[in-house]
């Protein structure tokens, strides 16, 4: 069962929600060696100093400062100083954590998510899970091509959502991309009772695109908490933690599992 964790909107909890799931799954740890292999962003140019006749062209087009790979500076510069290079975007790593298997990527400063890094890393995991009954995706945030490439191969997207108009419209837009890809939707509102109209308009809006909600978090301060000392909120016994137990259970039941 592949379950990706998703939401358009940051800070809605999901990465809180994906390690809170992935204590309540029965794993043995196995050891494993820890690797990483590189990875790389979309070329970018690179000036020959040494040849260079300063005549500012590829300035005109933003320099290779602001550079986001198209190349028009290899076509205007007179002196044919400019290459595209491969830039290094950080690793790729394989790692060993309590809870099992780790696949995760550690990016350089400046380097931000894309649907090119999401699939290697998913690919990793996927090709390590071996007989693992169960594989939990945290997803980035976003509606565009990182949540293409994080759904995509999954069974269930469990899109985390919070009781606010724009989380509500954020929920309709990933459910509509999850959808295209064959995924079923679940939902879960965190943070539930700290606005119940939005909290009611969520479920009325789910009911009526027929997307199921799981489970309810109540906003609980042992989260902040849990977060400060670097421990799962599960690791406590508390309403929050309380309540995604309840999610994991009905994720089973939706599934034909439990």
């Amino acid at each position: 069962m592949r379950i990706a964790v998703a939401s358009r909107k940051g800070g809605t909890g999901k990465t809180v929600v994906t390690v809170a799931l992935a204590t309540l799954i029965p794993c043995s740890l196995q050891p494993e060696a820890v690797s990483q292999r590189p990875c790389y962003g979309m070329p970018c140019a690179e000036i020959n100093p040494d040849l260079c006749i300063e005549c500012l062209s590829c300035v005109d087009g933003g320099g290779p400062v602001r550079c986001e790979g198209w190349a028009v500076c290899t076509v205007v510069c007179p002196a044919g100083t400019t290459a595209m290079k491969r830039r290094y975007a950080g690793a790729i790593c394989y790692s060993k954590i309590a809870l099992g298997p780790f696949s995760h990527a550690r990016l350089e400063p400046g380097f931000g998510t894309s649907g090119l890094l999401v699939t290697e890393v998913k690919e990793q995991a996927f090709e390590r899970a071996g007989d693992r009954q169960v594989l939990l995706i945290d997803g980035p945030p976003g509606a565009g091509c990182p949540l293409i490439s994080t759904v995509t191969g999954t069974d269930v997207a469990l899109v985390v959502t919070e009781p606010s108009a724009s989380a509500l419209h954020d929920l309709k837009r990933v459910a509509t991309v999850c959808r295209g890809f064959g995924v079923t939707v679940l939902a879960v509102i965190n943070k539930c009772d700290l606005e119940e109209g939005m909290a009611d308009a969520t479920r009325r809006s789910c009911r009526d695109a027929g997307i199921r909600i799981v489970g309810e978090i109540p906003f609980d301060e042992t989260v902040i908490q849990s977060i400060r000392e670097l421990r799962p909120v599960t690791a406590y016994d508390c309403p929050a933690a309380r309540a995604i137990r309840t999610v994991w259970k009905n994720i089973g039941r939706e599934l034909g599992v439990a």
